[in-house]
């Protein structure tokens, strides 16, 4: 319960910011880049491609498909983790002329499988959860081509552990 108190609280706060517009009906299509950190330490990269849709002119729906893979030697044991992320997200803009800031509320699917050898010998686990997402982004608009954006968004991943995310991008406005 206090999970859903905590959803509850951050989409209000989302919602309660000022914005100037954004074009409602807007539908963008592209690719971020997920460097990050995960729990122990460990360093990973992945890709995600995701869409973009204005529902008004403040608020944005994106849908992202996440594939991550890191690597972490902890003395004489080696782990290599993959993870799969489905999540959506909601955007609040707020915008200026060639740039829009949004904090950002997410949930999603979170599939993570693991291997660990040491030794010579190789144990594996995998598993599925649900994450909850908090951070904020900004988006820059090029003056040559302005249906080409460049974004960055700063997230923070919340699940059974919590990790996070820069994730640097390119997205296409049709």
């Amino acid at each position: 319960m206090n999970n859903f108190r905590f959803l509850v609280s951050a989409v209000a706060l989302c919602i309660s910011l000022t914005v100037v517009a954004q074009q409602k009906g807007n539908f963008a299509a592209g690719l971020n880049l997920l460097p990050g950190l995960y729990p122990n330490n460990g360093i990973g990269i992945g890709i995600a491609p995701n869409v973009l849709y204005n529902v008004t002119d403040q608020i944005r729906f994106a849908g992202e498909l996440g594939f991550s893979i890191g690597k972490q030697d902890i003395e004489l044991t080696t782990m290599t983790v993959s993870i799969n992320d489905f999540s959506v997200y909601g955007h609040y803009l707020i915008s200026q002329e060639t740039w829009a800031f949004y904090p950002l509320v997410g949930f999603g699917m979170f599939r993570t499988k693991g291997e660990a050898t040491e030794l010579g010998v190789t144990v594996s686990h995998s598993e599925k959860s649900s994450v909850f997402t908090l951070g904020a982004g900004i988006d820059g608009f090029f003056q040559k081509t302005p249906n080409l954006m460049f974004r960055v968004e700063f997230r923070l991943k919340i699940h059974g552990d919590t990790h996070l995310i820069v994730a640097p991008g390119l997205t296409y406005r049709f």
